[in-house]
């Protein structure tokens, strides 16, 4: 039995040495002194075009080129005539040439001189050389005195391109306060006064609080305040005014002040005015009311709105005197 294994192994390996060999010998085809093979040989090699590979600026290309994928030679032709021992080189291709622009140096960066490259593969062509920075351009710091609140500065050096600090400024402590008295402020008819305390007179800080006076109010004989504020009455009958202040049904107007005062349109009666000593002043409707604007005199003053009847045009009321 150890005898037929033996002799059945013996057998594969003679014939697998056999078919081998064929091999080989069918694509080993005698070249001759020429080196060409026959013409035959293309029916015994199983060629195999290699595409063309193109050059590049940056790399070499090849032709295109056959290979047996028997015994793996490289042959120039389809024919499988002319062998090869590797494929045929082309010549790179030249540089596609660009300009590298300049770049002008300043006081904080180097520049370059303009240069050239191969705007394919980005080779670099004509170096671009290195231009060293240029200096500042110095201009002056202001300086800043110190006050009573902040902490001044001596003047400086910088540059007015890049603004690096050339010369740092030093800085100056602050002075000591103006110490005066606070003005006294007397009391008014609607403003509290005082009197007495300290300050510095430039920032206004206070260092001695001042006393307060607490305003006194109005006072009117005649319808003017005896004070001498300014203020006096304003009375009117069958009209109105507003953003004035009123007190006990008067209103209280400061000498100077434009003031408007209103009547209420009455379509059962003709508008004769506002009167004041007897004269009817000027007015203008707007909407449903009538309207007049006078300055507040220096003393009391009333008006009236005036009606007549649309019948006899009589007077239904009459003048209204200075209070």
């Amino acid at each position: 039995m150890k005898f037929l294994r033996k002799t059945t192994l013996l057998i594969l390996i003679a014939c697998f040495a056999t078919a081998f060999t064929s091999l080989l010998a069918a694509c080993d085809m005698p070249t001759g002194n020429s080196g060409s093979k026959p013409s035959s040989s293309a029916d015994i090699h199983e060629l195999t075009e290699v595409a063309e590979v193109a050059a590049t600026c940056s790399s070499e290309g090849t032709k295109a080129y056959y290979r047996c994928s028997g015994c793996d030679k490289l042959f120039a032709d389809a024919n499988g005539e002319i062998e090869i021992d590797e494929p045929e080189k082309t010549e790179k291709i030249a540089h596609t040439e660009e300009d590298i622009p300049d770049k002008a140096p300043t006081c904080t960066e180097v520049g370059y001189t303009g240069g050239k490259r191969c705007s394919v593969c980005h080779e670099i062509l004509v170096e671009p050389e290195e231009l060293p920075m240029i200096a500042h351009t110095e201009e002056d710091i202001p300086g800043k005195a110190p006050t009573c609140t902040e902490v001044g500065y001596t003047g400086g050096k910088r540059c007015s391109v890049c603004h690096e600090i050339l010369v740092e400024p030093e800085e100056l402590p602050m002075i000591d306060h103006t110490r005066e008295a606070i003005p006294d402020k007397e009391a008014t008819c609607t403003q509290d006064g005082h009197t007495g305390g300290e300050w510095c007179s430039v920032c206004h800080e206070i260092f001695v609080e001042p006393t307060v006076t607490t305003a006194g109010g109005h006072k009117f004989v005649d319808g003017s305040c005896v004070h001498g504020c300014g203020y006096h009455y304003l009375t009117l009958v069958d009209a109105t005014a507003e953003g004035l202040e009123k007190t006990d049904g008067v209103y209280i107007v400061k000498e100077g002040t434009n003031v408007t005062i209103k009547a209420a349109f009455d379509p059962e009666c003709l508008f004769a005015g506002f009167e004041r000593d007897g004269i009817a002043g000027s007015y203008s409707q707007t909407g449903d009311c009538y309207e007049y604007t006078f300055t507040m005199p220096a003393s009391a003053v009333a008006y009236k709105a005036v009606y007549r009847n649309a019948t006899d045009l009589t007077l239904k009321s009459t003048l209204v005197k200075n209070a």
